[in-house]
């Protein structure tokens, strides 16, 4: 059974969130005015969601730096690679470590144009009918027409659309 996190609080016996915990033999620090409320769980229970974090941090970080390369370089966001990015990332990762703090934002315009430097190739467009190969209530049943639906013509999509 998972317990949920209960917010109480400061209880003035604990750590704030966020401090290093105390060693067993050393005595827990009772003073703490930085720590606004506690979060308790239950101590043999880890939330499920505690090693989904870091990937979600991560994940997060790696779609806004697609985005601000895209918008750098003028592309739509969906024509970088989502398998590129992590790999131009981590690359970059290591000279981001080498490189003084003074000289760190030289760097971040150089990352975004190695994130767009290989876009991928435009979307082709298509069409495909709303049928299934099972016919249910409120869906078609593929039928052999199906087969050979006319494709959209060589416009874009933006195009197509008819503003009212």
């Amino acid at each position: 059974m998972v317990h949920a996190p209960s917010i109480s609080p400061c209880d003035k016996s604990r750590p704030p969130l966020g401090a290093p915990p105390a060693p067993s033999s050393a005595p827990v620090r009772k003073n703490s005015s930085s720590c606004i409320a506690c979060v308790t769980v239950a101590p043999s229970v880890s939330p499920p969601w505690s090693s989904a974090w870091p990937l979600l941090i991560a994940h997060a970080a790696i779609r806004a730096l697609r985005h601000q390369a895209a918008l750098d370089a003028d592309l739509d966001p969906d024509r970088l690679s989502c398998v590129h990015a992590p790999e131009v990332i981590r690359d970059a990762i290591p000279e981001f470590h080498m490189t003084a703090p003074d000289h760190l934002p030289a760097l971040v315009p150089r990352l975004l144009r190695d994130l767009a430097a290989r876009p991928l190739p435009p979307r082709r467009l298509r069409s495909n009918p709303r049928v299934v190969k099972r016919k249910m209530f409120t869906i078609k049943l593929k039928r052999p027409h199906h087969d050979r639906w006319p494709q959209p013509a060589a416009r874009s999509f933006r195009d197509t659309l008819a503003l009212i």
